[in-house]
């Protein structure tokens, strides 16, 4: 993912938003400076969507961590006056979750098992 595509998800997301990715792994080798050979396994992102409203997003991140609760649909109250406008995401119209993750249990995960 490169240039517009990568600049969008930068402004958009951050640790823990939910996306939905299209890609490819892709495994590569090279020697570092020490003369090793290092091992590498990338995802390369050719096409990413955004699984939640901007408001979703944050009202989740916002919340207690450890609720158990990662991935269940929450529609926070609209105390802003407006009407719930899409802002730039896209519109999922399955509850909240995603198609792949309806009836399926919950996922025990935690940040410290995420890399960045």
């Amino acid at each position: 993912m490169w240039r517009k595509q990568a600049e969008t998800l930068a402004n958009y997301t951050r640790k823990g938003s939910l996306l939905g990715v299209q890609g490819r792994l892709q495994s590569r080798s090279y020697d570092n400076q020490q003369g090793q050979k290092v091992f590498v396994t990338e995802v390369v992102v050719e096409e990413f969507q955004f699984l939640e409203t901007k408001a979703q997003s944050e009202q989740r991140q916002q919340a207690p961590a450890g609720n158990g609760n990662y991935g269940s649909p929450s529609t926070p109250p609209n105390q802003n006056g407006y009407s719930n406008q899409n802002n730039g995401y896209s519109n999922n119209q399955n509850g909240g979750m995603p198609s792949f993750a309806r009836g399926a249990s919950p996922i025990d995960i935690s940040d410290d098992d995420l890399p960045f």
